[in-house]
């Protein structure tokens, strides 16, 4: 016959379950966080160390509530079946960390872990029951088991569903959440291990034959599981939260990094940006300055044109004039020597006058005077033809055109800075033309870039002439070498000054547009960047130039005799 024990709770023991049960609840739900948010072998360490963290603490809060119930009677537990519960613990809260790192959580992943959780949870606290040894026989009330199981089941499901559900951990919601979810599962927890010890009644017997196992006392292990279950509960969070700390120094670091890179790439991009603004503001600049030479050498071509033919029409009237006059002077010195055939003797008078005038050297002058203002004429018609060449305006098709032509006409008109000065002698221009066919090309801006080089090559050797004296230049006089030949569909012209040269570094330098060595108010830099342009670009030919210092300078041209219409209309030389 055996009779019903009462027992009774140590108060300060079913406090430090409580406080187990709520310090396991908070650091479930953040090694949950660290499973759920790790990859690889990171999430199997958190899940197998999460694990036993959990697991533990689950375990010693049950454990706990055991031994915090006193009974009249020595109670002492089986050490194998008390390790039989931690494990099921451990393997609960493993199956309940698997569940929550899947990437959904839908309604049979958590029906499913709910029930391994509840069940493993269940399987803890009566083996731990299994586990005790005293003179009593252990009742249930199969009601209140089955009512504790239901609990188990979902206090499970809440746990997983809120560990699932925390919002992102950089928040502030998060942390608050978090709390208020581990004190829910703090006070769930217990309820669950309570509501089994109600299922339990102790019957005490005369003899209960104990089975030989090793056992510890209850007091002793109640200290050493609370000492464990605390440390390794705080040793969990100070690794979760040193984890976070370092993940944040990481993050901080990668910030700081990416945030560094972002700035080196804007300043790059703005440097880009303003390098490519710098370039196309020099561009707009140079090509301002193309417009406005090109149009100034257009107004000067017009204006020279229209000279020309405002000085053609005077000179046309006096050189047919002149012709009328060479004939009745012609006339009337005939009629004047009749005169004097007939009458030898015309008078004193008329003798008088005649020696008061010089007749017979105003005779033989007089023709003279008029052949020389004949040729004046002629002269003034020859160089308003080449100027009219000169300037003359291209149209939107190349003609076929002498090339030698245009360059006598561009040495016609820089006839009077060949001339002699005060300071120099006459330059000598030295011409070797070659049979040069006909050309196809805009001749009057061939003419532009021949005048550019002849001009240069002048001012070259004047430049070089500085330190020389007028006997030094007799001797070694300055020379413009013209040559001019054709080879391969190409016709090459040549020009070459005696000067001093260019270094490498200047002649490298030579067609960039506003590049010149003249000072300043002498030369734009334009004329030879625009000469190459006219080459290059609208006649698809080559413009090369030769120098070195002490060696003189020549400019090399070669154009094709026959070249495809350039996309580049003259009246848009400088785009």
């Amino acid at each position: 016959m055996s009779t019903l024990i009462t027992g009774s709770y140590d108060i300060r023991l079913l406090i430090l379950s409580i406080a187990i049960a709520l310090l396991a609840a908070y650091t479930s739900l953040d090694l949950a966080e660290r499973v759920r948010t790790s990859t690889g072998y990171a999430q199997i360490g958190w899940l197998i160390g999460g694990a036993i963290a959990m697991g533990t603490g689950i375990w010693s809060m049950h454990f706990v509530g055991i031994l915090a119930f006193h009974l009249p009677i020595p109670i002492k537990y089986d050490i194998f079946t008390v390790l039989i519960s931690i494990f099921a613990a451990i393997f609960a809260s493993g199956c309940a960390l698997f569940v929550v790192s899947r990437e959904v959580m839908d309604i049979s992943n958590l029906l499913a872990g709910s029930l391994l959780m509840g069940l493993g949870i269940t399987t803890m606290h009566y083996t731990g029951m299994v586990a005790m040894r005293l003179n009593a026989s252990i009742h249930y009330n199969y009601l209140l088991v089955g009512i504790s199981v239901a609990i188990a089941f979902i206090v499970s499901f809440a746990a997983l569903w809120l560990a699932f559900h925390l919002p992102d951990r950089h928040t502030l919601a998060y942390r608050r959440q978090k709390i208020v979810s581990a004190m829910i599962m703090g006070a769930a927890i217990p309820s669950v291990h309570y509501t089994g010890m109600t299922a339990t009644s102790f019957h005490a017997i005369a003899v209960l034959h104990t089975p030989s196992a090793m056992t510890v006392d209850a007091a002793a292990l109640a200290t050493t599981i609370g000492i464990v279950t605390f440390a390794i509960l705080g040793l969990a969070l100070i690794i979760s939260l040193e984890t976070t700390a370092i993940e944040r120094t990481v993050a901080l670091a990668n910030l700081e990094h990416e945030t560094i890179q972002r700035q080196q790439i804007e300043k790059y991009f703005q440097q880009q940006q303003a390098s490519k603004l710098e370039q196309a503001l020099q561009k707009l600049h140079r090509t301002q300055a193309k417009l406005v030479h090109t149009e100034k050498i257009s107004s000067l071509g017009q204006l020279v044109a229209g000279v020309a033919h405002e000085v053609n029409n005077p000179v046309h009237f006096i050189s047919g004039n002149l012709s009328l006059a060479n004939d009745y002077i012609q006339d009337l010195i005939n009629l004047l020597n009749l005169y004097r055939q007939q009458f030898p003797e015309p008078g004193k008078e008329i003798e008088k006058q005649a020696k008061a005038i010089d007749l017979e050297f105003l005779l033989t002058d007089l023709p003279k005077m008029i052949s020389s203002m004949q040729l004046g004429c002629d002269r003034i018609q020859e160089i308003m033809e080449s100027l009219r060449n000169f300037s003359r305006i291209d149209g939107t098709d190349k003609k076929t055109a002498d090339i030698h032509q245009g360059i006598n006409t561009t040495l016609m008109i820089l006839k009077h800075r060949l001339k002699a000065t005060a300071n120099r002698p006459a330059i000598q221009v030295v011409k070797h033309y070659g049979n040069l066919p006909q050309v196809e090309c805009y001749m009057g801006q061939i003419n532009q870039v021949l005048m550019n080089l002849f001009a240069n090559a002048i001012d070259a050797l004047e430049e070089s002439n500085k330190d020389k004296s007028f006997v030094d230049l007799v001797e070694h006089p300055n020379v413009i070498t013209i040559t001019t030949s054709s080879e391969d569909n190409y016709i090459i012209i040549q020009i070459a000054d005696n000067g001093t040269g260019m270094s490498e570094e200047v002649r490298s330098q030579l067609f960039d547009a506003f590049f010149t060595t003249k000072s300043e108010g002498k030369g734009t830099g334009l004329g030879l960047a625009i000469s190459h342009q006219i080459i290059t670009e609208i006649h698809a030919g080559s413009l090369h130039c030769v120098s070195s210092l002490g060696q003189g300078t020549e400019f090399i041209i070669q154009i094709p005799l026959v070249t495809a219409t350039s996309p580049h209309s003259p009246s848009k030389l400088c785009f």
